[in-house]
This record gives C-alpha cells, structure tokens and sequence, in this order.
C-alpha cells in the first residue's frame, strides 16, 4: 500500500476526507486499504485486490463509469460516466480524476484534478506509461472533487481488458 500511495498521492491527499482527527491522508488510505483490498498469498507476499482498493473518501455521491475504451496504438484510456446522473451534494463543476493501474507491468498513472475534465463533460481521457498490448488488463478509479476542493466522492472501480 505504500508503494501505491506513493505513486497516486496526489489524488490521495486531497481526496481521503473526511479522516480522523489527527490523522494525515497517507494513514487514512492505509487504515482503509490494509485489510481490505490486499491478500496474503504466501507470507510475506501480498497481493492487490483492485477491485476493494478506495483511493478516495467523501460526502459526494459516487458516479458509476459506463465505459472504458482505448484508442488504438495510444497509451490513451477513456472513461466514461453518465453525467446526466446527478449524485447527492455533487454540482456540474465537479472536477475529475482518474487513477489508473497497468497491472502487468504494475505502472500507476494520475489524471490530476487541474488538467481533466468536469462531471458535466461525462467522459474524460487519461494516459497509461505504455501503449497496452492486446490481453492486457487496465484498472480504473474514477474520483469527483468539488470546484472549492472542499468535498470529494468516493472513488469508483472498474477494470477492462485492452
């Protein structure tokens, strides 16, 4: 979980609120994740469970993604929500983020609020490090911050195949 945390920070740090008192984002994504989205195959190896993985905590409504697409020859993924489903305490201006994990060569990729797309906008492109291969799997949390940056959602999961 470190190592992911420090690949995605980014999105961490401003997206695991509320947390405890006194707690920093690092050890609330920590506190949320150990458990639950990792298993033990042999000690003291550890495997992911994307599909548990939270990447971001909030009091606005989540936004399921419909679709994940790639654009052929491209390290370019695009995801997909409907943004005419307006979740609780979520607004059109609603900035996005996108974490994404090519999983067989375990490369961790961020679409930062600043340079993405708006709930409105009901899709957005991010980038992988590598151009994908036929067969090979992307993981996708999508994650919705208020324009103030005040609130966030919780991150949504999904995973395509390229």
């Amino acid at each position: 979980m470190v190592y992911i945390y420090r690949r995605i920070a980014t999105v961490i740090s401003q997206c695991f609120l509320p947390f405890p008192a006194g707690w920093i984002a690092y050890n609330a994504f920590l506190s949320a994740n150990n458990n639950v989205a990792t298993v033990i195959t042999t000690a003291p190896d550890v495997e992911l469970v994307p599909a548990s993985m939270i990447c971001s905590t909030g009091i606005i409504g989540t936004t399921p993604i419909t679709n994940i697409g790639f654009s052929v020859g491209t390290p370019d993924v695009i995801v997909d929500w409907s943004s005419a489903a307006a979740p609780a305490n979520s607004d059109p201006a609603d900035e996005c983020a996108l974490v994404l994990w090519h999983e067989d060569y375990n490369e961790w990729s961020v679409l930062n609020f600043a340079t993405t797309a708006t709930r409105s906008d009901g899709t957005v492109t991010g980038q992988l490090l590598r151009i994908p291969a036929g067969g090979e799997t992307i993981h996708v949390w999508l994650v919705f911050l208020s324009p103030d940056h005040g609130n966030s959602s919780g991150s949504v999961y999904s995973s395509q195949v390229a």
